[in-house]
């Protein structure tokens, strides 16, 4: 009745959908060290992923002044998936004097099954490479880099099929998943200084260039989602850190780091888009994009370290949104408290209290998303916490 009823909009929409994912897998790995200062690591893994959703799409009847939905407008299905992923890796770490080196291999595979449809499977497979480097300017500085070619699979347990039934213009359509693996080329560099005893610093700037970036959205009025692939991405950011101890009573850290991210040319699952979005091939920036992000804490205790009351403060300028998401929500800045003590008694029990967005600030996390909708962070709450170690 909230969403059809007789004071809703004509048009409204509501959905029911119950979605249940089984998850079964193993992961094994081995380890062991061999001359010339290397350490090998070599594993695999086996995950199974079996989806079963039932969902149901609402539209409000225009024709009843008491509202209620349209029977000819409602859409209803169901699907079954299974998702498997298995993997093999093998890394080292060498380790030259000043020099440590840290290079990896990977091969990846995935298949999804669309059970109970006429849907042909999705079989993707490719490899992943890496390597790092650190090396020791000083006992206090160290410099390193990293580049890589990383394969990534999409999110495909649910949403291709059930895209099928509850999206009406495709009207049951039988339309071949065309879903692609992520490529990026991705590299960073950074630097570690600890200029002072009791001041660590460290700054990272990273870039990755993408094929077949992947991204997601929402099936017609539910919350099922479903992958699809830019044709290429672009993504960048730098963040900075420091940490500061004063005597044994006073720690403060803070943190910050710009970003960007953008997509380029929707390049499958189209049916997801207008034609005149399919066209487009402008670069997008992405929904989840937060140009700006700062964070500082502070931690005061006695010398002992049993009662500690800190601090956190963070800030963003705000994700994505409006059309092709040129525009960001407002910023917005929270306050957290905590305050705990660990008592000197038989395990030696912590109690805390803490104290989220002290000052109640009302702010958005979103606004008119088409994955999410709106979303708005949690006003002023707390939680008391009680934590008793115990060793069997």
């Amino acid at each position: 009745m909230g969403s059809l009823g007789p004071t809703a909009d004509a048009g409204s929409t509501c959905a029911n959908v119950t979605r249940n994912v089984v998850h079964e897998g193993v992961a094994a790995d081995y380890a062991w060290t061999s001359g010339f200062n290397q350490t090998w690591k070599i594993g695999t893994l086996l995950d199974v992923a079996e989806g079963h959703d039932t969902y149901a799409s609402f539209v409000r009847s225009a024709a009843s002044p008491q509202g209620g939905p349209d029977p000819a407008l409602t859409l209803a299905g169901q699907d079954s998936t299974n998702v498997l992923m298995a993997g093999v890796y093998a890394q080292d770490e060498i380790r030259l004097g000043k020099w440590t080196l840290f290079p990896g291999v990977r091969l990846d595979t995935q298949r999804a099954a669309y059970l109970e449809t006429s849907e042909s499977d999705l079989q993707l497979v490719g490899p992943s490479a890496r390597l790092a480097i650190s090396y020791s300017i000083s006992k206090n500085v160290v410099v390193r880099a990293f580049g890589g070619y990383v394969w990534q699979p999409p999110i495909a347990v649910d949403g291709p099929a059930a895209a099928r039934i509850l999206e009406p213009s495709l009207a049951h359509q039988l339309i071949a998943v065309d879903l692609k693996a992520e490529t990026d080329w991705t590299g960073e560099v950074g630097v570690a200084a600890h200029p002072l005893s009791n001041l660590n610093l460290g700054l990272v700037a990273w870039g990755r260039l993408t094929k077949d970036q992947l991204d997601r959205q929402t099936v017609g009025n539910t919350n099922l989602y479903v992958s699809y692939n830019f044709a290429r991405g672009r993504a960048a950011g730098v963040e900075a850190s420091g940490v500061f101890a004063m005597g044994h009573w006073l720690d403060v850290f803070a943190n910050g780091g710009w970003q960007m991210g953008q997509g380029q040319g929707v390049a499958s699952e189209t049916y997801l888009f207008t034609p005149a979005e399919v066209a487009d091939n402008s670069w997008v920036t992405l929904d989840h994009v937060q140009t700006w992000t700062l964070s500082s804490g502070i931690d005061l205790h006695e010398s002992g370290g049993a009662t500690h009351l800190s601090g956190l403060v963070n800030y963003g300028t705000g994700m994505r949104t409006g059309f092709y998401d040129q525009n960001h929500v407002p910023a917005h800045s929270t306050l957290d408290i905590t305050l705990r003590h660990t008592f000197n008694v038989l395990s030696h029990p912590e109690v805390a209290i803490d104290v989220f967005n002290v000052f109640d600030e009302v702010y958005a996390s979103r606004l008119g998303n088409g994955y999410i909708g709106s979303a708005y962070g949690a006003l002023r709450h707390g939680d008391i916490r009680i934590t008793v170690p115990f060793v069997l």
